[in-house]
């Protein structure tokens, strides 16, 4: 125990005594008499024993420090050094709980403390690690400051049981107790960093665990120019403050996981509205497109159409393909795109994918990839799928013009009762992970809640069409996923990829459908409620041979399949119409007659579970010609 201690403890051993001498001397010349002498006496004694043991609980050493030994104070200025440090500690203590009180955020509050402990501490450095629960247990530097040079970015720290974790940083997160270096030049266990720290002017140094919780955060890390600093009554209010500090901590990330939750939940519904919005658009688009495609290649079919139009005409049949693509990828973000899910073992696919991306981004970006064995079976559509990960291996080449690595990493992940704490709102059950992973420039901050908005790019005009992560996004929410980003400007973007895994494989067989014979001349009715697509498709059928009967509605549908029911051999019909939806008109349909053939073509193709009854084929506009007549072939050849 310091002189410190020792001097309040006599003063409070010695405070009662006069009351006791005052006692005594009364009871020998018998002023107040022998029993009120003996009680005064009495009182004397027992409040020097009272404040005495008082004096021992309030002044004992704090636990885990018992053991460390005291420094041999001697002397009125070796006293006014420790009452200066325990001032100084004290000083500090109050003005950190000023700033735990009053900010909101982590690196802000880290910053803050470490400056605070140079600036009034007259520490030489100080910082904060964070402990990580990865394979060499590294304890990462998240703030510092004082005279650092490079020493973080030299050290290699580490709290687990290995030379690396055999220091004050490493002992102080295993145990959850302060570990002291009153000796850096002499201590063995300091070797790993002895010269690095000498170099810098270190003398002794302290780790305070960060304890939250039943947990050890980190630790708190200071460093003194002289040796044997750092005495009991100094390292007691540097506990407080290591508490302090790691509640505050604690309470701050937990207040910035809600708010990620609730960021979360707010942009899928605002996602959600732009799905709704732009599947309209997609809707009206794809009808122009289908009467610019039907009507352009009616004309290439014309004999005697000049040989100089053709040109014209094909690069027409081109630019409505591609518009048709741009349709797809809104609908695919609006989640209204079919989707043919199987069981997939996503092991040998990402090996065919990875083969892939080898062949297709340039050389000087290297592809990994990380596939444990008997991974779960995921319920998927491997053609969407390779979509995701073309557009992501898209994003992360832009990203590293000058090369890097892009690493595909898979791995299986148990949800249990309480959230997983890189995926808060991710439910509870076993999950597949696919990682996509970039060493290039990172999302800046401004930019990372807009990534996934529909024609949304920081690309130069020409560049991209700002729907590849919309896309990835509408697609990984029609596998019922969960799509995170975590990214570092300079370092690097990791999007990953969550899955439900299958509990029981259940295989589907395919059915393929095979062309039937040639149907020429057999009558099709026609139902279509824009003029230019309704005279568009009708041209086409009868460029095929079909006899074709038109109807602009479901009423008039009806009353034509009425009077030409024996005739007509297959239905065809628009999803979205006025007056009557083609869900009333197949029911009605099928009603009057059984066994009726319908194909449904639409700008808004079917959401996984929605098909309706006794649909034959559902087409999405634009349809090109041979698309049309293969699907027809099918329905009437089965």
């Amino acid at each position: 125990m310091g002189r410190t201690r020792w001097l309040i403890l006599a003063f409070l051993l010695l405070s009662p005594m006069p009351v006791a001498v005052m006692g005594l001397l009364a009871y020998g010349t018998g002023r107040w008499g022998g029993e009120h002498g003996g009680i005064v006496v009495g009182l004397g004694l027992g409040l020097s024993i009272l404040m005495a043991v008082l004096g021992w609980f309030l002044l004992r050493p704090p636990a885990g420090l018992a053991g460390l030994p005291s420094l041999p104070l001697t002397g009125r200025g070796k006293t006014e050094l420790a009452l200066s440090r325990a001032n100084r500690a004290l000083r500090v203590l109050r003005a950190c709980n000023e700033v735990l009180v009053r900010t909101t955020e982590e690196k802000r509050l880290l910053d803050e403390v470490c400056r605070i402990l140079v600036e009034l501490g007259g520490y030489r450095l100080a910082w904060v690690g964070e402990a990580l629960e990865d394979e060499e247990k590294t304890v990462r530097p998240l703030a510092w400051a004082g005279c650092e040079e490079g020493y973080l970015r030299a050290a290699r720290i580490s709290w687990g049981e290995n030379e690396w974790g055999s220091g004050p940083t490493g002992r102080a997160v295993r145990s959850g107790e302060p570990v002291i270096c009153r000796d850096i030049p002499n201590d063995p266990l300091y070797a790993p960093w002895r010269e690095e720290a000498l170099q810098r002017g270190y003398r002794s140094s302290i780790a305070l665990p960060l304890r939250s919780g039943g947990r050890v955060l980190g630790a708190l890390n200071l460093y003194a120019a002289e040796v044997r600093a750092f005495d009991l009554e100094e390292v007691q209010f540097l506990m407080h403050l290591a508490d302090d500090l790691a509640y505050g901590l604690a309470a701050l990330r937990a207040r910035a996981a809600d708010q990620e939750v609730r960021a979360r939940a707010e942009q899928q519904e605002r996602l959600a509205v732009m799905g709704q919005i732009v599947a309209g658009v997609a809707h009206d688009f794809a009808n122009i497109l289908q009467g610019i495609l039907s009507f352009a290649e009616l004309l290439d079919r014309k004999e005697d159409l000049p040989e100089e139009a053709r040109g014209p005409l094909h690069f027409i049949c081109q630019m409505a393909e591609r518009g048709a693509q741009i349709t797809r990828q809104i609908l695919d973000f609006s989640r209204q795109s079919a989707a043919e899910k199987r069981p997939l073992k996503l092991g040998p696919f990402m090996q065919e994918m990875a083969a892939l991306l080898r062949r297709t981004i340039p050389e000087s970006i290297r592809v990994t990839l990380e596939c444990p064995p008997d991974l779960p079976v995921i319920n998927a559509d491997a053609g969407r799928l390779q979509q995701i990960l073309l557009n992501l291996a898209t994003n992360a080449r832009d990203a590293m013009p000058e090369g890097g690595q892009l690493t595909l990493r898979l791995s299986a992940l148990t949800v249990g009762s309480e959230a997983h704490p890189l995926y808060r709102d991710l439910p509870a059950g076993h999950w597949v992970r696919l990682e996509v992973a970039d060493t290039g420039c990172g999302i800046p901050p401004e930019v990372l809640p807009h990534i996934f908005e529909p024609f949304f790019t920081t690309k130069e005009r020409g560049f991209g069409t700002g729907l590849g992560l919309s896309q990835v996004y509408g697609l990984v929410k029609q596998h019922d996923g969960f799509i995170y980003v975590r990214t570092e400007l300079g370092k690097g973007t990791s999007f990953d990829l969550l899955f439900p895994a299958l509990v029981e494989e259940e295989r589907a067989d395919e059915k393929e459908g095979k062309a039937g014979p040639a149907v020429g001349g057999r009558t099709v009715l026609l139902v279509e409620d824009e003029p230019a697509v309704r005279r568009a498709l009708q041209e086409m059928l009868m460029g095929m041979g079909y006899r074709v009967l038109v109807a602009s509605s479901g009423p008039e549908a009806l009353e034509l399949y009425g009077q030409h029911r024996s005739e007509i051999a297959v239905v065809l019909t628009d999803a979205v119409m006025p007056w009557m939806d083609s869900a009333t008109l197949i029911r009605t349909l099928q009603e009057r007659d059984a066994g009726v053939k319908v194909v449904v073509i639409s700008g808004y193709p079917p959401r996984e579970g929605s098909q309706l009854q006794g649909v034959a084929a559902w087409l999405s506009k634009p349809v090109s010609r041979a698309q049309l007549e293969q699907t027809l072939r099918q329905v009437l050849g089965s």
